[in-house]
């Protein structure tokens, strides 16, 4: 199994069940959300297809075969740590055989905190949210000397395509795609055979709390297996509900949320993702 085999097959028994949510804006403001605006597994699918034939085309990226992705390391860098995107490009990652690297965004403030681990993981592809967006383009702009960096911004929630325009039209574009712009791109059917179990999936870096972050390595196969584990240990009141949704609000670039989310969609639930601030859970 992998993030990608596990999308197919949730989205081939359901396709038009609700999987995925975020809150829309209120009159483009960003503080301001209205009700839950749901994906479904066949068009979260359609998504992964196309952004995975997409980065398979983009300058630069080498493939080494007709089914799998060389040299492609995707960072994914957004302040509120998760949302519906980062399945998109974790099953686009999985289908092609390229390594994701979920950032932990409160943990990186300047293009110093960030540069290093943009090296060391050699990432070349990195999704990130307008509201991290000055911090990814400075940080490509401070190494590009050792490493190149092609930026996709999210614009996947209303307001944020508005902010866009307007830096472009201030001449201020500072990203290479739109992710819009990218999946427009892609063809919606798998472009390639999903990557094998034991290849490379997630780099995770370590929080840096007591010294520098250190990256660790999991496979398709732990990836998934952590998931099947939490399963199996959780008490059935919590992940064996008939009708299970799940907002979720655990940092994606930890391993715990990135369990629990995939644990979830194992067992057909909708996860929707919070705001991104925890004082308004409640709403």
């Amino acid at each position: 199994w992998s993030h990608y085999t596990l999308l197919k097959t949730m989205s081939l028994a359901a396709p038009k069940e609700p999987s995925l949510g975020h809150r829309s804006f209120i009159n483009d403001e960003p503080n301001h959300r209205g009700e839950y605006i749901w994906q479904t597994r066949e068009q979260i699918l359609e998504r992964v297809h196309r952004t995975a034939s997409s980065l398979r085309e983009l300058p630069g990226i080498s493939s080494s075969s007709s089914s799998s992705t060389s040299h492609l390391v995707v960072g994914f860098l957004t302040k509120a740590s998760s949302r519906p995107d980062w399945h998109v490009v974790m099953g686009a990652c999985s289908l092609l055989g390229a390594v994701m690297v979920p950032f932990s965004a409160n943990s990186l403030v300047t293009p110093e905190d960030f540069a290093p681990l943009l090296l060391h993981s050699e990432t070349n592809v990195l999704f990130c949210s307008v509201d991290k967006l000055d911090l990814a383009a400075s940080t490509a702009a401070s190494i590009a000397q050792q490493q190149k960096i092609i930026i996709i911004v999210m614009d996947s929630f209303s307001c944020e395509p508005k902010q866009l325009s307007e830096l472009e039209t201030a001449g201020k574009r500072c990203w290479n795609f739109r992710q819009s712009e990218l999946e427009a791109r892609g063809s919606p059917f798998a472009c390639c055979t999903p990557a094998p179990p034991d290849a490379d999936s997630l780099f995770i870096f370590t929080s840096g709390t007591t010294g520098h972050p250190k990256c660790v390595v999991l496979t398709q196969r732990s990836a998934i297996a952590g998931s099947v584990a939490l399963i199996a240990r959780v008490p059935d009141l919590l992940f064996h509900l008939k009708e299970l949704v799940y907002l979720s609000f655990l940092p994606l670039s930890h391993v715990f949320g990135i369990f629990i989310d995939t644990g979830a969609l194992r067992l057909g639930a909708q996860i929707g993702y919070y705001s991104g601030e925890i004082a308004k859970m409640a709403e």
